[in-house]
């Protein structure tokens, strides 16, 4: 059993420690924030031991999670590596690339797992999906979020979503932007081309004021809609010839089996499988590194077409 401590956003540390104690994979040591006064209300709240240092707290795990982001991380990220701590976290801030190199220099030496949260690759419609994708010609990722969330946080999470997908290297990147509500970009398109023929093109809105994310993947034979708000995919065959007869059902579809599963629950069980098993994650921070520098390029291509342009 992994021993575990948890620390960050106060009101994130909350969902994660119901979250950990739900999994048989982690022992929870313990919990520590900044705000001692704050720290005591969890006395009430739940049977833990609480610690009134980082250091401490670190010292009696064997993995820290950290809950929430609070802006730049960096600094908490290089404390526990140091101390060859396995660490799961959200994505950081994408404009500290130099500083997330140094992040992944420091986990590699010390030989342990840094997985950075992406809560789409574990939806139960998408890995109900996921072994039917299968060298998908076109992804289209369409999302809408309200005003005030991170499209930046958002677009990289997509992108590494789109990855996932694909397995190749990218081989072009276009995007533009459109300022309509404020001076920040909040309508976003940009096209994806990867080194083995894959195109995906990614749609961002922060004008619908909702929240939903779908995607559609085309592919030889079928194509796949997943809804990952609604929880809900189906796969439908593509018929071979573009004019089919009278009596041949092009539209024949497939519902794959969806599990009910909490996408939290199991980001976090293969967080646990990877450090019992010595393995990557998939989703570690040299992996993030990656999907970062595409966001980097599609704000450098926004810049040059919007006239509200992106901060880099």
């Amino acid at each position: 059993m992994i021993k575990i401590g948890v620390t960050g956003d106060f009101f994130e540390m909350e969902k994660e420690i119901r979250l950990l104690k739900e999994m048989p994979e982690f022992s929870l040591t313990g919990i520590y924030h900044y705000n001692t006064k704050l720290l005591e209300k969890f006395t009430t709240k739940h049977d833990l031991p609480i610690f009134f240092t980082l250091s401490s707290l670190v010292g009696s795990c064997d993995a820290i999670d950290i809950a929430g982001n609070n802006g730049d991380e960096t600094h908490l990220y290089t404390r526990i590596l140091k101390k060859s701590k396995h660490l799961i976290v959200d994505f950081p801030d994408v404009s500290s690339t130099d500083r997330l190199k140094h992040l992944a220099k420091l986990a590699s030496e010390a030989k342990v797992i840094m997985q950075v949260r992406n809560p789409y690759r574990f939806n139960p419609a998408y890995m109900a999906c996921l072994s039917k994708i299968n060298k998908p010609a076109v992804i289209e990722i369409q999302m809408e979020i309200k005003q005030g969330s991170k499209l930046d946080n958002q677009s990289v999470l997509c992108i590494d979503l789109i990855r996932d997908m694909v397995r190749s290297n990218t081989h072009r990147v276009n995007a533009s932007g459109i300022s309509v509500a404020g001076r920040d970009v909040d309508y976003l398109t940009a096209r994806i081309e990867f080194d083995n023929g894959s195109i995906a093109n990614m749609t961002i809105n922060q004008l619908s004021g909702r929240d939903s994310l779908i995607a559609k993947i085309y592919q030889q034979g079928n194509r796949i809609f997943i809804n990952f708000s609604e929880k809900e995919c189906y796969i439908e065959k593509i018929p071979f010839s573009l004019f089919p007869s009278s009596n041949e059902n092009n539209h024949e579809q497939i519902l794959p089996e969806i599990n009910k599963i909490k996408p939290a629950n199991e980001e976090l069980r293969q967080f646990g499988n990877a450090i019992e098993q010595k393995l990557s994650t998939g989703i570690d921070i040299e992996r993030a590194l990656q999907s970062i520098d595409i966001y980097r390029e599609i704000v450098e291509k926004i810049n040059k077409t919007t006239f509200h342009p992106l901060q880099n």
